[in-house]
């Protein structure tokens, strides 16, 4: 019974695997046409469980904890600029969470009799989807912190050999990296909005909006930094230069500090979803056949 229940928790485990990303319309368009605004027209060919799911988060959206929904939509933020969980809210992800849980703990259950199987499973499930979209935007930011030191270095390059700030962020954001990629979509904004923030008049400029909307401190600490560079109009290149130095020291002091927190983290990881499933799966069952003994 147990390899039974292993196997069927892996079956579904990749299945949501497998389905979760098919290609397919934007679940953004895909709301329920009666929980959603008006002008709503479906879209076909749209996957039940997308469908489920959307409706799902919808319909449990006040319960949905809102801490878990600010970071998931920093991580939506980070794995859509590359094309990932596109159209995707953090509500539509909570119901995703759900359905995968309700219906793998369902499963697991009918098919094993044990109600502690069946919501071990459900709770596995359950963190899959986050899991996967933390997996996805992690490479991401990763990716644009190990860029950031030496692009603005080129910043600072390109503003000494005699254009403005303006024009060296344009020119480093034509390379095909997430740097450049996150920077141009900054940049295309600026047609509207001010890239630079005006205290004096109150206005917060895009790039520090975008920094805040990604929840970097490094990107925050970039685009204060470049504001105050801006404001200042003098001397740029030598403060381009050595906010080039400040990012690559608050960055090699935060991978200090996660290297430093990650025993602490290990220890608890290995502790929730390794030890104690494995001491409740030896015991449960001895467990269970003396309490039936004992009711005898």
């Amino acid at each position: 019974m147990e390899l039974l229940i292993a196997f069927l928790l892996a079956a579904w485990s990749g299945f949501t695997a497998s389905v979760l990303f098919v290609k397919g319309p934007s679940p953004v368009s895909l709301r329920i046409r009666k929980y959603a605004r008006k002008g709503y027209k479906e879209e076909t060919g749209i996957p039940l469980w997308k469908q489920a799911s959307l409706l799902l988060g919808t319909l449990s959206a006040r319960v949905a904890p809102r801490g878990w929904l600010h970071g998931v939509d920093r991580k939506l933020y980070w794995a859509q600029r590359t094309g990932k969980w596109e159209g995707w809210r953090s509500i539509d992800v909570w119901g995703l969470s759900l359905l995968a849980g309700f219906i793998g703990g369902a499963l697991i259950t009918f098919m094993s009799g044990s109600l502690l199987y069946g919501g071990i499973a459900g709770l596995l499930l359950f963190f899959y989807p986050t899991q996967k979209l933390d997996t996805d935007s992690r490479e991401v930011i990763n990716e644009v912190l190990r860029e950031l030191p030496g692009t603005m270095h080129n910043v600072a390059l390109v503003v000494e050999s005699g254009a403005s700030i303006e024009e060296a962020l344009r020119r480093v954001s034509v390379r095909d990296t997430a740097f450049s990629l996150w920077l141009r979509g900054v940049l295309s904004k600026g047609a509207v909005e001010p890239i630079f923030s005006n205290p004096r008049a109150g206005v917060k400029g895009v790039l520090l909006k975008e920094a805040e909307r990604s929840g970097s401190e490094e990107l925050v600490f970039m685009a204060v930094q470049l504001d105050l560079i801006y404001q200042r109009g003098t001397d740029i290149w030598e403060l381009l230069d050595e906010l080039a130095l400040k990012v690559s020291e608050k960055r090699w002091k935060r991978m200090e500090e996660k290297v430093e927190g990650l025993e602490n983290k290990l220890t608890l990881v290995v502790t929730i979803f390794f030890f104690l499933p494995y001491v409740v799966l030896i015991l449960y069952p001895p467990f269970r056949s003396i309490m039936i003994n004992f009711g005898r």
